[in-house]
This record gives structure tokens, C-alpha cells and sequence, in this order.
């Protein structure tokens, strides 16, 4: 039906639909997004103008502030969580990658810099004792490859990488989790995961990593304030 009444019928329909039906922003971007692919799929692609008074929602953030941590930290039993707490707070790594990284992740921020040194051949600015101070507030980095990034390494995602650093005060919680560790006779090694489960004592990987019990022991009321592990990667 080009040139007549009808040609535009769909685009008309679906903003009488998008726009009176009190739909929510989400809704109305789900919707728009599935009838505009359904006819570029199918039929054509509808006019660019369809739907164009509707914007995205901004997300809800909860960005937890240095105190919210704190708390956190204080209603956790496990020196494992708390270090995980502190982890996240530093490196903002997704859950689902937390639970893959190994001991030999943690590279010394020291060799980082040495071989920086090398490399530029005399045209760093920083003094050795600069340096040192670097070191001593950042003792650790990671450089964590596609595979164990979202999107595992594929299409869009292929060729990425995450490298993320950890302040003094993670690595200090680091060191009093391994001594949890060797109380439940749990191997650490470069080749072990950092993060594991304590169930039945075989130090398996992690597999779910939930803040909501220590949000509700800090504050009593999940409605009222809570975290979860990708809230804490908004810190940095």
C-alpha cells in the first residue's frame, strides 16, 4: 500500500498502542523493540519516527558509600566474605567472573611497573620512591582475558580483556582469608580458585555469591537498604 492511507497502518497502531494504553517506560521499550525487529524480519522495517517520544529509563543505582561497606562487612561471619566484600569494593569485577579468578590472577603491581620502566627507557617521571608508594597503596593487578568476561570471548565481546587493581586494605583482607582457608584444610595454590565455597569442605568454586542475609542483619529492612555484588561495582 505505498502512496495510499494505508501505508504508514502499522506505525499508527503501534503508537496508539504505545501511547495510550499506560504502559510502563520499560514495557514500552519492550514492546517498540520486538515490533520493530518482528517487521524488519518479516515484512519491512518500519518508519524511524514510530515510537520516537519514548526514552530509556535510567536505571535505579545503588551505589553503596564507604559506611554502607563498613556495615556490610560487620554483619559478615566469614572472613571469605568479607574479603569478597572488599574485593569487589576494589576490582569491579562481575560476579560471574569473581567466582573464576585464580591466585595466579594476582599479579604484583611491582613487576608492573619495573617492566614499564624498562620498556620506556628512561622517559618515566616518577621517581623509584614514588613508585614505591604506588606499590604499597597497590600491591596487586589483574588482567582477566575474554573467556571469563561476559560474552565469554564471543562475537561483540571477542578480544576484550579486564584488568582491574587491588588496594592495600582488599589484599590485608586477602591474607586473613587464607588463614580460613587453611583452617578448613583448603589447598591454596597459583592454580586455585581465590573464591570457594566451604560446603562439605572441598573448597569447590564458588557458584553464588548473595549479600542480601548481611544486608538485612546491617539494617533490618531490605527495603530499606540492600547491596548486591554488582551494585558494589558502581564504587569506583
Amino acid at each position: 500500500n505505498v502512496a495510499t492511507a494505508k501505508e504508514f497502518q502499522a506505525e499508527s497502531l503501534l503508537n496508539d498502542y504505545l501511547y495510550h494504553n499506560n504502559l510502563t517506560s520499560n514495557v514500552q521499550m519492550a514492546v517498540l523493540a520486538s515490533v520493530k525487529s518482528f517487521y524488519k524480519a518479516n515484512w519491512r522495517e518500519l518508519n524511524s519516527n514510530v515510537g520516537s517520544n519514548i526514552e530509556s529509563p535510567e536505571p535505579k543505582k545503588r551505589t553503596p558509600k564507604l559506611q554502607d561497606i563498613i556495615e556490610l562487612e560487620e554483619a559478615m561471619t566469614y572472613l571469605r566474605d568479607k574479603a569478597i566484600l572488599w574485593f569487589l569494593e576494589s576490582a569491579p569485577f562481575r560476579k560471574a567472573t569473581l567466582t573464576k579468578l585464580l591466585w595466579k590472577d594476582l599479579k604484583p603491581t611491582a613487576e608492573l611497573l619495573k617492566q614499564i620502566r624498562e620498556e620506556a627507557k628512561g622517559q618515566v617521571s616518577r621517581t623509584p620512591e614514588e613508585d614505591a608508594e604506588i606499590v604499597e597503596k597497590v600491591p596487586y593487578y589483574l588482567v582477566i582475558e575474554s573467556a571469563r568476561l561476559k560474552g565469554s570471548g564471543k562475537g561483540r565481546y571477542k578480544g576484550v580483556k579486564q584488568v582491574g587493581f587491588i588496594h592495600s586494605f582488599t589484599a590485608k583482607k586477602l591474607e586473613k582469608y587464607k588463614l580460613e582457608l587453611k583452617e578448613h584444610n583448603l589447598p591454596i595454590s597459583a592454580d586455585s580458585p581465590i573464591f570457594v565455597t566451604y560446603a562439605g569442605g572441598k573448597g569447590s568454586k564458588m557458584e553464588i555469591i548473595d549479600f542480601e542475609d548481611a544486608s538485612l542483619v546491617a539494617w533490618q529492612d531490605l527495603d530499606k537498604k540492600r547491596f548486591s555484588p554488582q551494585d558494589l561495582r558502581d564504587v569506583l
